[in-house]
Parts: C-alpha cells; sequence; structure tokens
C-alpha cells in the first residue's frame, strides 16, 4: 500500500519556524495526507499539540495498513506499506475499493480559527495554491495570498509573510490590510462572506471563550467576533463587532513589544469592547 502525497511540493516544516515551536507541537511538517490534523492520535480537545509525527504522510499510511492486517487476519491477507510516495498518474486502470471525503473546506476553516490551529491554517493555505494553479509549497501559497488580496484591492503595503499560520516571528503586516481583508469579508456577495463567520465570538467559543470577562470588555460579549494573534512579544485581534447602534466595524488592534501578555490581552480586550459600546 502506498499514499500520493504529490500534491504538495518544497520543504515539509517551514524553515521560518522556530525549531522550539516545532519540538513543542505548535506545528509540523506539512502534509496532504494526515491523520487526526497531524496527530499520532485523536487530540484531546483542538487546542491538544501533543503527539505530533516528524511524517504525518506515512504515520497516517502506516496507520491504514495496520488496521488493513487487522481486518485481513481472520482471512489470512496481508499489506505492507510502501517505501515511497506515488502519484496518481502510477493508478493505471486498477479498480477503486473505496474512497473518504474530508471535512468541507468552511468546516475546516471554522476549527482552524475556533482553534487557533497552525498546521490546518496551513494545509488550507497549500490547498487554496494548488486550487488557485500555483504549486502545492510555502512558496505556492505565500504567492497566492498575496494574488488574491490585490485581486481584491486590499493594501498589501508592509507585508512580509513567511507562511501562511503566522507562527514566524519574521511575519509582518499592518492593521490596515488585516483590517480591511475583514470589511472585504462581511461585505462579500460570495463564499468568502461565510469566512467572517468562522471567527470565534467574544466570550463564547474557540480561543476567546474565555475571554472579554473584565467589566471594561463585557460591552463585546456576543456582538464582537475576532482572531487571535499570538507570538512571544506580539498580541493581536483582527474581526468585527456590531455597535449599540448596530453598525458593522472592521478592526485590527496590534500590539508589537509586549512585556506583560496579561495586560495587553485586557487591553485588547477593552478596546474591542469601546467599539462595540458606539
Amino acid at each position: 500500500v502506498n499514499r500520493d502525497a504529490s500534491m504538495y511540493s518544497g520543504a515539509a516544516p517551514n524553515p521560518a519556524w522556530d525549531s522550539a515551536d516545532i519540538d513543542a507541537g505548535y506545528v509540523t511538517g506539512i502534509s496532504p495526507i494526515a491523520l487526526w490534523d497531524h496527530h499520532t492520535q485523536r487530540p484531546s480537545d483542538g487546542e491538544d499539540v501533543s503527539h505530533r509525527p516528524d511524517n504525518a504522510g506515512k504515520e497516517a499510511l502506516d496507520q491504514y495498513v495496520k488496521a488493513l492486517n487487522e481486518l485481513g487476519a481472520d482471512k489470512g491477507i496481508s499489506f505492507t506499506a510502501g517505501t515511497g510516495s506515488t502519484t496518481s498518474g502510477d493508478q493505471g486502470e486498477d479498480r477503486k475499493l473505496g474512497s473518504v471525503e474530508s471535512a468541507t473546506v468552511l468546516e475546516q476553516a471554522k476549527y482552524m480559527m475556533e482553534n487557533s490551529d497552525n498546521v490546518l491554517a496551513e494545509v488550507l493555505g497549500r490547498n487554496a495554491a494548488v486550487a488557485a494553479g500555483n504549486d502545492g509549497s510555502i512558496e505556492g501559497a505565500i504567492r497566492t495570498v498575496k494574488e488574491t488580496l490585490n485581486a481584491a484591492g486590499i493594501s498589501t503595503d508592509g507585508l512580509t509573510q513567511k507562511d501562511s499560520s503566522g507562527l514566524s516571528a519574521d511575519n509582518r503586516v499592518t492593521p490596515i490590510t488585516l483590517s480591511q481583508l475583514i470589511a472585504n469579508a462581511t461585505q462579500s456577495k460570495t463564499a468568502t462572506s461565510d469566512l467572517a463567520e468562522t471567527l470565534p465570538v467574544a466570550g463564547g467559543t474557540g480561543t476567546l471563550a474565555a475571554r472579554f470577562e473584565a467589566d471594561d470588555a463585557k460591552a463585546a460579549q456576543g456582538n464582537a467576533r475576532a482572531k487571535t494573534g499570538t507570538l512571544l512579544k506580539v498580541n493581536s485581534l483582527t474581526g468585527y463587532t456590531t455597535t449599540s447602534q448596530g453598525r458593522l466595524l472592521a478592526y485590527s488592534f496590534v500590539v508589537n513589544d509586549v512585556t506583560d501578555a496579561k495586560a495587553a490581552t485586557n487591553t485588547l480586550d477593552a478596546s474591542v469592547a469601546a467599539l462595540s459600546e458606539l
């Protein structure tokens, strides 16, 4: 039994990622075939970053072969895993025995946003690149993002992108780009508008479930949606909120050179609440 992983090309782990982030499981080598969102066992929750395989594609193949052997043991049938990666062109006239479909792109985007899942963000980036006719590589995903932003009239001034997840400390993006992106999504008449609703709800879901609890932040609860952005020295919130007058506002707050992460988080929450009270 072999696997076709030819959809992606180039480096699997991004050289722009800190090795400590890879070792901690925040991200791993990216494969078009993987179990449990690039885990070696079902994660305990959406934010579980343990049990990351070095080679998610090989792990998926090995587990598949193991399951086949367990099913075939009583019938004297055994299977072995191939040593390489085939391509769809190698299949010839072989008969299809079965198929499995993943969750939809929208379902995956919702899971990625709610759990701030770096690996799934990278997968979606490469898949988008392939769909756009670019290479399924790090560079192809980055090119696709910039081409898409430019086509939508969204500013890319000051944009430096090293990955699709935002995990690299070398990424640079302005609040103008981020807020314009959100405004575009909320006003879109296409499927893009669905993406705005994948953002976690303030004080309600995903990475925002335990936030906006302070008195000066409660006005945003249930009214705002946002994606968090968290690195060692950066904290941000980008999303949209409904004001007390019923207006829809897109926003992006970025705090750099953070020395007190809790204070930065509280300030971001209060800032979004202030918009919600307008």
